[in-house]
This record gives structure tokens, sequence and C-alpha cells, in this order.
């Protein structure tokens, strides 16, 4: 995980993409949204991992399927320990599903554009099918 945050993030964005499923700038802009958020703020001695790597390994989850996503397969990316993986999977979406989060990121298609979308799809698939 630290390679891909740190060297691949920098060097080959592409190869990061393919881990993450976005590019660096889309990461950064997700990291200067989210981080200021309480939920990633606690009350302990202990300090909580920081925001970066838990948007990575949610990411990392959410961008891959079969045995890399699965508990064992993303622990092993990310060398956490068990646990790890589905508590900041919960705190990242627990930030994310917010309101006014989903309110400044998220839009839906008006009815031109999904009007539009159908069109395309229409236009360009197979027949037959």
């Amino acid at each position: 995980m630290h390679h891909v945050l740190f060297a691949l993030k920098n060097i080959c964005p592409d190869k990061f993409w393919e881990e993450l499923q976005v590019t660096p700038l889309i990461f950064d802009s997700l990291i200067a949204m989210i981080i200021m958020d309480p939920v990633f703020k606690n009350n302990s001695y202990y300090l909580q991992m920081a925001v970066e790597d838990q948007l990575a390994i949610t990411l990392y989850q959410f961008g891959h399927d079969g045995n890399a996503a699965s508990l064992q397969g993303v622990m092993n990316w990310a060398a956490v320990g068990k646990g790890t993986v589905p508590l900041v999977t919960c705190w990242i979406m627990t930030m994310i599903l917010q309101p006014h989060f989903m309110n400044d990121v998220v839009s839906f298609l008006n009815v031109e554009e999904k009007e539009a979308a159908k069109e395309w799809v229409h236009q360009h698939s197979c027949k037959a099918w």
C-alpha cells in the first residue's frame, strides 16, 4: 500500500489507477474533502490510521473482485490486521454517505442526459443481443 501511495502516485499514475481505480488528483481531492471530518478523530492515546491509508484500503477493496477483494487479500495488500479492513471501510463510508458530502459531490443525470445515454447505448449495442 505504501508503495502505491508514495511511489506509484508520483511516478506511475497509470499504475496508481490500476490499484485504486482513481487518479492521484482525484485521490488527493477526496482526501482534502474528508480529512477534517470528525469521524477521523478520536479521544484516545492511540492515533487513528492516516486518512490516506484508510481511503486507499477502501478504494482497493471496492476496485477489485474475487480473491483480491477478500478480507485476506486486502489485509495482505495493505499489511494490516484482520479487523482493520472492515473498520476503516466503515469510517470511510460513514463520511462519504453523509448528506453534506453526497450533496457536494454526487449529481444525478437529468431527463435529457438519461435519454442521451440510452440513445448512445442503443446505437453502440449489438442488435443481436
